[in-house]
């Protein structure tokens, strides 16, 4: 299963994702779905949500704040995510 987290800013998304596969893990910098983006146009870091606590970790160690994360969950033909 994946989950999202989103940062203050896409470049906050883009140092985040570039740590974290520093670190020998996988992740990747994707726009923000359109229900859970407030206005405008943003981005979030996706990964495999086994991986939340180190992505919390890096951001902490790296003073990089995250505003939210969800885990997301396939319904038929939709995704729906649901917050941490």
């Amino acid at each position: 299963m994946d989950c999202i987290v989103t940062c203050e800013s896409g470049n906050y998304c883009m140092r985040l994702s570039s740590l974290f596969n520093k670190e020998g893990y996988h992740c990747e910098v994707t726009s923000t779905p359109c229900k859970l983006a407030k206005g405008g146009c943003s981005y979030c870091v996706k990964f495999s949500c086994d991986l939340y606590d180190k992505v919390v970790s890096v951001a902490k160690k790296n003073k990089i704040n995250l505003t939210s994360a969800y885990r997301i969950e396939q319904r038929h033909l939709r995704n729906d995510y649901v917050l941490f």
